[in-house]
């Protein structure tokens, strides 16, 4: 509208109008809300899939380290033994949800960091992810 006919415009239009603008600020602003929520979902898992291939590739590269300095060892310390771990896995249609990578990751870092827990976490996720009991 141009400013001659607003200036035409009663009260009651006028505020009939502010109304209107309200409103459809009012749901603009829900939707942009809505759109940044679901951009910061994106965000989240997007980090979480890198944080999961870094640490893929950080165990990967560490299995492969001892496997070189196994290989270089005389015969005499071959006594070292290296644990090797494998992380069940259901091939799906769909990527992983969240929260499955969220267990993948604290799975990899244990393996990453050699520690104790392993055992007992790759057990806890076969008993509730792989084969679950209802």
């Amino acid at each position: 509208m141009y400013l001659s006919e607003v200036q035409q415009l009663s009260i009651r239009q006028l505020n009939d109008m502010v109304e209107e603008l309200n409103t459809e600020i009012n749901v603009r602003s829900a939707l942009l809300v809505q759109e940044y929520s679901h951009r910061d979902d994106i965000r989240y898992e997007r980090e979480l899939k890198n944080t999961f291939i870094s640490l893929c590739d950080k165990v990967m590269k560490k299995q492969k380290a001892k496997k070189k300095r196994k290989g270089k060892l005389t015969e005499t310390a071959t006594s070292i033994t290296g644990t090797t771990y494998v992380i069940p896995y259901q091939l799906c249609q769909m990527p992983p949800s969240i929260d499955l990578l969220l267990v993948y990751i604290r799975i990899l870092k244990a393996i990453y960091e050699d520690s104790p827990s392993v055992p007992a976490m790759l057990t806890e996720y076969i008993l509730k992810v792989v084969c679950p009991t209802t």
